[in-house]
Formats: C-alpha cells, sequence, structure tokens
C-alpha cells in the first residue's frame, strides 16, 4: 500500500468515526469529505477533478439518524427505565367547554361537554408532520377494557387531530367531547400518538386515571379500584403506592447553545455538534447544543424517598401484603376485581394540603400494567 493511500484510509477512519459520533447530515459529511480530499491533493501537488464526481460515502447509521419523536408523558415508557410515575397526566388536561374552566379528571359530571386538550411534544431536531393523534377513555380503574373514542364524527368514526410539530416544539389536540350520561362514574382517559418515521413509538401513550376527594383530618376514605387481568392466564400482580408527585422544577430541558460544559454531580449534560440550516441560501450555522437535565428523579426513586406524608397511611383489604406500600394479588384470567382502598388522614393534617398517592400494579415480569392516582384534600 503506498504513503498516499494510507493517508487517504486514514481521513476516511477519522471521518468515519466523527460521523458516528456526532448526528450529523450525510450530505454535510460527504461535502467535508470532499474538500479534505481536494486540500489534500493541493498539498501532494496532485491535481483535482473539474467536476466533483458524486459520492455516496457512508450509510447513515439508524442510531444516529435524525427522525422525529412526538411524544407525551408516558407511565409505560418511564416505568420502564425505573422512573417514577403519576396517573394525574401533565399532558392531559379537561375543560369545560361552557365555562372554560379546568376540570380534573376525578371531578367530571355526567352528561356534560367537555374539552380534552393533549400537548404532543417533539423531541428531535427534525420536524414531525403528519402526527397522527387519537383519544379514549374507558372506566376508572387499574387496565379495565372497555376503551371508547372520545369524539366521534358525522359518520361515527374515531376522530384523528393530524399536527405538524416543529423541531423541539409542542402543539395541542383538542378533542371536544360529551361524558357519558352516568352518574358517580369515574373515567381514565388515553391519548395515542403516532408518526410512520418514529424515532422513539415507546413514549406514544399517555394515561390520566384520578379521583379527587376532599376529607377532613383524623378520618378515612374508601375506594373501590377495579383491576382487569388481560391476559388469557391467572397471574400475580404486585401493587406498590406511592408519594411522588411532577414537578417541573426538577428537570430542565430547555436546548441550548454551549460554549464550555462544565460538569457537577447534580447535573447530566447532553452535547451534541449540530449544523443548524433554515433555508438553503443562508450559511449553515454550527454550534454546540445541549440540554441540561437533573438525575434527582430516578436517584430518589432508587432510595424509595417517596413514602406518604407523615401520619397518612392506606390499607387494601384482600391483597397480601408483602412490605411497606407493597402488596400482591392474583386475578384469574380474563377476570376483573375490585380492590377495596381504604386512606387514613392523620388528627393532626393542615387544612388545605394536597396528598397524592399513586397506586402502581406490575406483572410477575416486572412490567408495569398500570394504575390510579388517589388525590385527597384536606378541607
Amino acid at each position: 500500500m503506498s504513503f498516499l493511500q494510507t493517508i487517504k484510509r486514514f481521513l476516511q477512519g477519522l471521518l468515519n468515526n466523527f460521523f458516528e459520533t456526532f448526528q450529523v447530515s450525510k450530505k454535510a459529511i460527504c461535502s467535508a469529505y470532499t474538500h479534505l480530499i481536494c486540500i489534500f491533493n493541493k498539498l501532494t501537488g496532485r491535481k483535482s477533478p473539474k467536476h466533483r464526481p458524486k459520492l455516496d460515502c457512508f450509510r447513515l447509521p439508524p442510531e444516529v439518524s435524525r427522525w422525529p419523536d412526538p411524544c407525551l408523558y408516558s407511565q409505560k415508557y418511564l416505568r420502564a427505565r425505573n422512573e417514577p410515575v403519576i396517573w394525574d397526566n401533565p399532558d392531559i388536561k379537561i375543560f369545560n367547554r361552557q365555562s372554560g374552566e379546568f376540570v380534573p379528571s376525578g371531578e367530571l359530571t355526567a352528561n356534560t361537554d367537555y374539552s380534552v386538550e393533549a400537548r404532543i411534544t417533539n423531541a428531535s431536531f427534525d420536524a414531525a408532520l403528519g402526527v397522527l393523534v387519537g383519544c379514549t377513555y374507558r372506566n376508572w380503574g387499574i387496565e379495565t377494557d372497555n376503551r371508547q373514542s372520545i369524539e366521534l364524527d358525522a359518520s361515527g368514526n374515531p376522530v384523528v387531530k393530524i399536527l405538524h410539530i416543529a423541531p423541539w416544539g409542542d402543539k395541542l389536540a383538542i378533542f371536544n367531547w360529551r361524558t357519558p350520561d352516568v352518574q358517580d362514574q369515574h373515567i381514565c382517559i388515553e391519548v395515542k400518538c403516532y408518526h410512520p418515521a418514529d424515532r422513539e413509538p415507546g413514549n406514544n401513550i399517555g394515561q390520566e386515571n384520578t379521583t379527587v376527594r376532599s376529607a377532613s383530618s383524623g378520618s378515612s376514605q374508601q375506594f373501590m379500584i377495579p383491576f382487569f387481568n388481560a391476559e388469557l392466564e391467572d397471574r400475580l400482580f404486585t401493587l406498590r403506592a406511592d408519594n411522588f408527585t411532577f414537578s417541573d422544577k426538577m428537570t430542565d430541558l430547555t436546548l441550548r447553545e454551549v460554549k464550555s460544559i462544565k460538569r457537577s454531580k447534580n447535573q447530566i449534560i447532553n452535547p451534541a455538534k449540530i449544523d443548524i440550516r433554515t433555508h438553503k441560501e443562508l450559511k449553515t450555522k454550527s454550534g454546540t447544543f445541549s440540554y441540561i437535565s437533573t438525575p434527582s428523579i430516578h436517584d430518589i426513586d432508587q432510595r424509595n424517598n417517596y413514602p406518604l406524608s407523615p401520619g397518612w397511611a392506606i390499607r387494601i383489604a384482600e391483597p397480601e401484603e408483602v412490605g411497606a406500600l407493597e402488596w400482591t394479588v392474583k386475578i384469574p384470567a380474563k377476570t376483573t376485581i375490585n380492590l377495596n382502598v381504604e386512606v387514613g388522614i392523620p388528627g393532626d393534617a393542615q387544612s388545605g394540603h394536597t396528598e397524592s398517592i399513586n397506586l402502581t400494579a406490575h406483572d410477575p415480569k416486572g412490567s408495569m400494567t398500570g394504575g390510579v392516582t388517589l388525590i385527597i384534600k384536606v378541607e
């Protein structure tokens, strides 16, 4: 192998490594490769071709491809990564269509017009065009199976909203809904989005599944929670309770350009060298962009640091208690049982205090099945 061939292979290997490390376009890589070869030819006295040949230099690896990623707060996606979840979904909101007031899903009234707003975010540098969004409801509980569409068109077909979302942007899918004419019916709402080129389909489903009660200090509240086993075999489920609540202060996912990378034990910094071109006639702007997130949610959950507030207690009648805030229950195949849950409010609970108790179920393999959030407001 000649010296010139060795240099060329070295340059190509260098570019291949760069390409796998950073998320840049195939066109930019091929252009950079061509320029480097031209510089090399000038340094060695070789003549460059008058017409640069079309180069199909590298195949874009799927793991660094730039694809859209429409998503919403997805309990199953987060639990699969061992993150705590809440069933009071921050991306699903319900409003009374007449008054415009926000209404918690546990305080809906029968035969009333509401708007369900689902916020879909595109967590990608590529636009998410033509995102399909659907919305269904079912009876309140864990994995009940009677889903129905929130909104139907004139032909009786489920309404599907289509959104076009800019990179790192979000948009609302709004559904009009008249609740069933059934008094005291609890509802679980499920939102699902879809894109044919979705980078991460696992974060496309989110649920809003809560019930809200007002109670005085020193009292107790009774809840009956339906739990459905959707499989064709008997299964032993694990139920866990915690007091995790979602806070915007826990994470900062704002995309920003950074001049230098400074790390600390309380921050995870995820940098990427990116070329941004807004129009083909404009110059390409290169810079290092990053998002910064805190590891506190995962770390605290690993330490089981979301117990109920002091003095609060939860009891479930029939399932076997196997640990602090943990129970097991066996459910026959394709069967629904009712969990009788009692929550005790301490006598010294302050008026205005709100206790959110998340009850989450896992199957024998450890995968999350479903859950509910009990919200109790002390009067």
